[in-house]
């Protein structure tokens, strides 16, 4: 995290000023701390150094680099800082500091959960979203990259242009539709959506964007408030954020041109945690922060810097709640339960079975391997078999494990406590908010937006929520927030 000194180092050379020998001395820990913080450019007054062969050339501090974050590592929040790492290298802009804030302890959210991830892993399994969601606009469907949900033409074709990347990368491999399951979030719409697996699993995708983003990304952190340090001098960025919304997201260059006035600071606190089992406080301010959490929590972390009428929307909108168990089975039971799943990689148990407590289950290997038939080819002997059922809504965490082992148990036709003896290892994942199911355009209220992101000021709210529920929505709130974040840069 940024520090603060009264007076560093000048950093065309090596020597430090009187008052930094005075401050630190020999000590080289707080030395690189000053280091660190030159780099960042971050709460620094840089002094001429007395050593300096040039001391006129340091007689006033350079530029402070505008400073970025992101709160939240899921799927938008990971898009959001990636797209910004793109759109400011068009512009030709590299003084720009990106910061990602994340309270779990790896990129997740909804959409990255996974038991394990990347490709060196002995089992790879999503606890969260089990697919990639995107509109096929090659497709020929008289939908397909048309506008709708909040989301803009241009927009569309971009994100199915990453889509393409990525398959082109090998980061994702299509799923027919053939091969999935008939649930009430899937949009199996023939010629319209385009299904996609990750066989490395999804956080591993999240981990490719951050990567991308060169950001600096703090895990285990949790962002509780903002506070508005002065007002900001640039105004509202929902029109200028609209302006620039063309297929190739505006004219980077042209949005940086002009652009001398001041952004707002905006403190951010929070908390993360220490090796003694407690929390610190932390707390750092930055000129622009785009919130890419659910809704609700959005909202929470804004306080009174968003508007009324935001705040209400984003408190209506609607999550159900679910239980993911992911079960890691020994090798043995591979033939077996490729018998059960019959060709096809997921199952919905509860719409043939009222009383079951499973809604889903999904058979992971089946996205990094080929189907063929009832059976499985490419699995390595040895290798443990991965299933991950997602609960009823409503469900009991405390029992949804026993619930999962009975599902498969009952369709295995074995019993449950020789089923219990084959698990090698489970995780549970309670999600108290899990899937959307009632975004901004299940509101009725006044309020509306022109893309899917909302922007006041130094302030960005980015999330599904203000559009659909897929890669498709996460995308495109993306784009718009990393718009509205170049207009205000």
């Amino acid at each position: 995290f940024p520090f603060s000194f009264d007076e560093v180092g000048c950093p065309p050379c090596t020597h430090t000023s009187h008052e930094t020998d005075r401050m630190f001395g020999s000590n080289v820990s707080m030395r690189l701390m000053v280091s660190r913080a030159l780099a960042m450019g971050i709460g620094v007054l840089v002094t001429p150094c007395r050593f300096h062969d040039n001391p006129p050339s340091c007689d006033s501090a350079p530029p402070r680099r505008k400073r970025v974050l992101v709160v939240g590592a899921g799927l938008t929040g990971s898009l959001t800082v990636a797209l910004l790492r793109r759109h400011l290298k068009l512009g030709g802009v590299d003084d720009v500091h990106l910061e990602v804030w994340e309270r779990a302890s790896y990129p997740s959210g909804r959409f990255g959960a996974a038991l394990a991830s990347g490709p060196e892993a002995c089992c790879i399994a999503d606890l969260g979203a089990q697919v990639l969601s995107a509109v096929e606009v090659t497709s020929g469907h008289p939908n397909a990259g048309t506008d709708g949900h909040n989301v803009r033409t241009g927009d569309v074709h971009v994100t199915w242009q990453e889509v393409q990347s990525l398959l082109s990368a090998g980061l994702i491999r299509r799923a027919s539709d053939s091969l999935l399951c008939d649930t009430e979030e899937r949009m199996k719409y023939a010629g319209l959506w385009a299904h996609f697996w990750c066989p490395g699993g999804f956080s591993s995708l999240l981990c490719h964007y951050l990567a991308e983003a060169n950001a600096v990304t703090q895990f285990g952190v949790r962002v509780d408030q903002l506070v508005n340090c002065k007002e900001s001098s640039s105004g509202s960025l929902s029109s200028v954020s609209s302006r620039n919304g063309s297929k190739n997201g505006g004219s980077i260059a042209a949005a940086f041109a002009g652009k001398s006035a001041q952004p707002a600071e905006i403190m951010v606190k929070g908390s993360c945690a220490t090796k003694h089992e407690g929390r610190a406080l932390v707390q750092a301010p930055f000129d622009v922060i785009i919130l890419a959490v659910p809704a609700a929590e959005a909202a929470h972390i804004a306080g009174e810097m968003l508007p009324a009428s935001v705040t209400d929307v984003l408190r209506r909108i609607e999550y159900d709640n679910r239980v993911a168990v992911a079960l890691v089975l020994d090798h043995s039971l591979v033939a077996a339960v490729a018998t059960i799943f019959d060709g096809a990689a997921e199952l919905t148990l509860d719409l043939d079975d009222q009383h079951c407590g499973v809604h889903l289950m999904a058979w992971q290997d089946a996205k990094r391997t080929a189907l063929d038939g009832r059976s499985v080819s490419g699995v390595p002997h040895g290798s443990p078999v991965t299933v991950v059922t997602h609960s009823i809504c409503g469900a009991d965490s405390e029992t949804a494990a026993d619930q999962a082992i009975e599902a498969l148990a009952l369709r295995l036709g074995i019993a449950c406590a020789v089923l219990k003896s084959m698990v090698l290892h489970q995780k549970v994942i309670d999600w108290r908010v899990s899937q959307m199911t009632r975004p901004l355009e299940g509101l009725v209220c006044d309020f509306s937006l022109s893309e899917p992101c909302f922007a006041q000021g130094s302030l960005i709210v980015a999330g599904d929520f203000w559009t659909q529920s897929s890669f498709l929505g996460c995308f495109c709130s993306a784009l718009a927030a990393s718009r509205a974040a170049i207009a205000q840069l």
